[in-house]
C-alpha cells in the first residue's frame, strides 16, 4: 500500500494496527472462530492498548469501536479470500 500522508507517526499507526491483525488467528485453539470466541476480547484489547509516540506524548490511536470493526473485517476478508481459492 502506497500512502499519500508523510506523516511517520500515521504510518506508524497503520504499521502496528496491521502487524497485531496479521498476528490474529482466524480461530481460537480449540477450533472455534475468534469472533465467537472468548479469546475476542483479547485481540480488541491488543489493538486498543496500541501506542504511539509524537515525540512529545504518549497516544492511543485505536478506540474499542475501531478495533472491533477491523478486527471483524479482517475476519470476513480472510474469509473471501479463502472462498475464493
Amino acid at each position: 500500500m502506497n500512502l499519500k500522508s508523510k506523516s511517520l507517526l500515521f504510518k506508524s499507526i497503520i504499521e502496528k494496527v496491521d502487524e497485531q491483525l496479521y498476528l490474529m488467528p482466524a480461530f481460537a485453539v480449540g477450533g472455534t472462530p475468534i469472533e465467537e470466541s472468548e479469546d475476542f476480547s483479547m485481540y480488541v484489547d491488543a489493538l486498543t492498548n496500541l501506542t504511539a509516540t509524537d515525540g512529545e506524548k504518549t497516544i492511543h490511536p485505536v478506540g474499542e469501536t475501531l478495533a472491533t470493526t477491523l478486527i471483524y473485517d479482517e475476519l470476513q476478508e480472510r474469509k473471501e479470500i479463502n472462498d475464493e481459492e
